[in-house]
């Protein structure tokens, strides 16, 4: 599949900021609202082709270089995201079984910060 430069650097202003980024990931691949891992994976190949590919040539070398790492938005970066829209009723997981794990562990970790 090959993508014209111009219309690719377009598409990459328009999602200038990460938000933007993982609202676009989520509304468009609904299965990555029930896990962060893809949705992280989705982000990384699809707003950050060129670290992408260093990134999978790291992963091939049982290495990832620092300087790899730090051009990337971190996993909980994304995740926090994804949960802030999840509040707002926004981009619900698909999977009831994930609906209803994140309920639970929602629940025992405000039941937890109460003790404190």
């Amino acid at each position: 599949m090959s993508v014209d430069p111009e219309e690719f650097e377009e598409f990459r202003e328009r999602y200038e900021n990460l938000k933007d980024k993982v609202e676009y990931v989520l509304r468009t691949y609904p299965t990555s609202r029930n896990s962060d891992e893809l949705l992280w994976w989705l982000v990384l190949k699809i707003f950050y082709p060129d670290v992408y590919e260093e990134f999978r040539k790291g992963v091939k070398r049982g290495y990832i270089p620092f300087e790899v790492l730090s051009k990337i938005p971190k996993f909980e970066t994304i995740s926090r995201i994804r949960r802030k829209f999840n509040e707002k009723g926004m981009y619900l997981p698909t999977d009831e079984k994930v609906m209803i794990r994140r309920k639970r562990g929602e629940k025992k970790w405000r039941k937890l910060m109460a003790k404190d």
